[in-house]
């Protein structure tokens, strides 16, 4: 037979207490941290470019493509009513480009972000970016960045995309 196990002092089981609050404390937040970041807001956001401006397009002077690129942001599987989402242009060369969403079969001039609601996110939506007039210069290369953020959640999720716009 095995000797029985002493009772622990009661400094020892306030210690033992105090423990395991700390453990179950940790093991709380970690499940509400760690379970929405694997569930959830990862690897959703998605841009693809559709479109580059057509090869026969040319500027004035004969050598560069104009027009708009196209991007399609990817379905979003799985989305609740509080699911959003942003298209928008990002750094420094933000204000010389412009996007152009499609609502209702329609071009709808947006700026420098775009809205998306759950539908639009489930279903993925087409975004145009274009420079903006007059905002080809000598000192801006076309370069833009555009960024997605899908929020489901805790954390959003975003993918980036570096674009080179033709001159306008």
């Amino acid at each position: 037979m095995y000797p029985a196990e002493p009772l622990p002092t009661p400094r020892r089981a306030r210690r033992n207490l105090i423990v395991g609050g700390i453990a179950l404390a940790v093991a709380a937040v970690l499940f509400v941290t760690a379970v929405p970041l694997g569930i959830r807001g990862r690897g959703v956001a998605h841009l693809e470019v559709v479109a580059e401006p057509p090869a026969h397009a040319v500027s004035t002077d004969g050598d560069e493509p104009t027009g708009p690129i196209e991007l399609r942001t990817a379905p979003v599987a799985r989305t609740t009513s509080s699911t959003t989402a942003t298209v928008e242009l990002v750094g420094e060369s933000a204000p010389r480009a412009r996007l152009v969403a499609f609502r209702d079969g329609t071009r709808v001039g947006a700026g420098e972000r775009i809205e998306l609601d759950q539908h639009d996110a489930a279903r993925g939506v087409d975004v145009l970016v274009e420079p903006r007039e007059g905002a080809a210069d000598d000192e801006w290369d076309g370069s833009v960045t555009v960024r997605l953020t899908v929020s489901q959640g805790f954390l959003p999720d975003t993918d980036e995309i570096d674009l080179t716009l033709p001159s306008s």
